[in-house]
């Protein structure tokens, strides 16, 4: 279809310029598409995902996803000079390139009180404004793609749980409509062009929230936690450290046991190392 629409322009303008009798593509009907409804996962399979991941920097870059609805791009480029008790939303980093948001507007996402919590463990004493909330291993940022198949996938697999990283965006709109939260703020905070973008996504959980009653965000967030007791971040024993790369105990302070070793294959880094194998993972039991 979209083939179709640039292909009709193009001959559309060569008739307009005489040098074309008629446009051979008018009359061609597009491909009905079918409309695929967002996958949201509930809290629970959230924080599953949250549990697995085998760094505290990928278990906050998957709530900035889910807990604040960001889209990929603009959570890897996300410094903590926006971090507050807003998070500003004003570029994004996409292709190995620094961008503005998908629709060139500025917007502001509230930050709820877990992934308040969840930051303040990962910020470091010494973070700068202009430091990178997730930063890759060279302090840059992170390669989508590598994280997407060396952490995403692995984590998945483990915490038994069937999403994709874009599932969390639509996982934070389902928790702000059930919250009771009006179309204007869901826009909003989604950071769509429009209200007409959201009611095409998400009307039937409008829909839904209105006949179930309405759950605030915090409560199912906080609820979720405790079914999974003993696998919140800072409960461990050990907890690796993305800034130093050694391991932390819960309290921040630097773990005595034996350190962590890389074993480097090549003479350059990668920007996004696999995890190291230890005894103890990171988030979890």
């Amino acid at each position: 279809n979209g083939a179709l629409g640039i292909l009709s322009a193009a001959l559309g303008a060569a008739v307009a310029d005489g040098k074309l009798p008629s446009n051979p593509c008018k009359g061609i009907k597009k491909v009905s598409v079918e409309i695929t409804r967002p996958a949201a996962l509930d809290p629970v399979q959230v924080e599953r995902i949250r549990a697995a991941m085998p760094t505290v920097r990928d278990a906050v870059l998957w709530s900035l996803l889910a807990y604040a609805g960001l889209r990929p791009g603009e959570a890897v480029g996300l410094t903590w000079g926006s971090v507050g008790h807003v998070l500003v939303i004003d570029r994004s980093f996409n292709d190995g390139e620094w961008r503005s948001t998908k629709t060139g507007k500025r917007r502001t996402v509230e930050v709820i009180a877990p992934l308040a919590e969840d930051l303040e463990l990962l910020r470091a004493e010494d973070a700068q404004p202009g430091d990178l909330v997730c930063p890759s291993y060279s302090g840059g940022p992170i390669d989508w793609t590598n994280w997407r198949h060396r952490v995403w996938l692995p984590t998945i697999e483990k915490a038994k749980v069937q999403a994709a990283p874009y599932d969390g965006r639509h996982t934070y709109a389902s928790l702000l409509i059930n919250e009771g939260r009006p179309l204007p703020y869901v826009t909003a905070a989604m950071g769509h062009a429009s209200a007409m973008t959201t009611l095409k996504h998400y009307t039937h959980l409008f829909d839904e929230a209105r006949l179930a009653g309405f759950t605030p965000m915090v409560d199912a967030v906080h609820a979720a936690r405790a079914e999974l007791t003993g696998r919140r971040l800072g409960t461990p024993d050990r907890v690796r450290s993305m800034f130093d790369h050694r391991t932390i105990d819960a309290e921040g302070h630097p773990w005595k046991g034996a350190p962590l070793r890389r074993k480097r294959r090549s003479g350059r880094r990668d920007s996004n190392p696999r995890p190291s194998a230890w005894k103890a993972d990171a988030l979890a039991n």
